[in-house]
């Protein structure tokens, strides 16, 4: 999987560390969170929810989509997401509420 890239950020360990000049380019800091993110979007848990995310994308649009078509790892990670958005959906609207 290709690197994610993303404007020079700082450090997360502090400004002693600086900046990392191009995290893209593979020039990040020995502690750079963007690695940490790369290789867990990389892992067989961070695949499997992209392929959720690209899924309910797709039927957002309107492709058509049986169960058939989908692996049942997958639908259970579509309904995990469903779920993890209703919950923020219920803690922002609380924390709306004065």
């Amino acid at each position: 999987m290709a690197r994610v890239a993303f404007p020079a950020i700082p450090c997360p360990l502090g400004a002693a560390r600086g900046r990392s000049p191009r995290p893209d380019d593979g020039d990040r800091c020995d502690h750079c969170t963007l690695d940490r993110l790369d290789r867990a979007q990389s892992s067989e848990a961070g695949l499997l929810i992209r392929r959720a995310l690209d899924l309910r994308a797709a039927l957002k649009l309107g492709i058509n989509r049986t169960l058939d078509d989908i692996r049942a790892d997958e639908f259970h990670g579509m309904l995990i997401l469903e779920d993890e958005g209703e919950k923020l959906d219920r803690e922002q609207m609380r924390s709306r509420i004065p």
